[in-house]
């Protein structure tokens, strides 16, 4: 089994904000996969469902950002997941709009919910799905760009990417179709 969590803030202020990108995922790929409806559980959003041959569980966080790791922890936990099956999809500032990398372990890049993860779990050895979402042009201005909403053009091109990641996602989580 397989963890995939999305990181984002829970409320309707933050819904499609660019720090809220890992629960749009989520949200497309469970559409896509027919997931099971949503439920609540160890202070976390989850749904189960199956993507190839690989069944998963996909996980949204009701904490707030910073302090995700205590509910990704919690399922870890409970559901006995391994590191080399935990994947977290999150926005990233350093890598240009549109632009979607994976990779395992490496460093938080000062992002609050993925050092909370790396703390909770005391391990950076995960898969990283980072989707970019450009940095802006004022460095102080980090904060509020991240709980920004994306302009229309700049829709376009998280819609593409996002629909690129859950496309493809059978290939970003190593499992063939059956």
């Amino acid at each position: 089994m397989i963890l995939v969590v999305g990181l984002g803030n829970p409320g309707l202020e933050y819904s499609k904000t660019r720090h809220n990108i890992g629960f749009t995922a989520l949200d497309m790929i469970s559409k896509r996969y027919s997931f099971e409806n949503w439920k609540k559980k160890l202070n976390g959003h989850y749904a189960k469902g199956v993507v190839g041959n690989q069944r998963t569980i996909l996980l949204k966080p009701q904490t707030f950002m910073n302090m995700s790791g205590s509910c990704v922890k919690s399922f870890v936990d409970y559901f006995k997941i391994e590191n080399n099956n935990l994947f977290v999809i999150y926005d990233d500032i350093d890598l240009k709009l549109g632009v979607m990398k994976k990779k395992i372990g490496g460093g938080h890049a000062g992002h609050n919910g993925v050092k909370s993860i790396f703390e909770n779990l005391q391990t950076s050895n995960f898969y990283k799905i980072r989707i970019g979402i450009s940095r802006p042009e004022q460095k102080e201005k980090v904060a509020n760009f991240v709980l920004s909403k994306f302009s229309p053009d700049e829709l376009i091109m998280v819609k593409d990417v996002l629909e690129k990641v859950t496309n493809d996602f059978e290939k970003i989580i190593g499992c063939s179709a059956v």
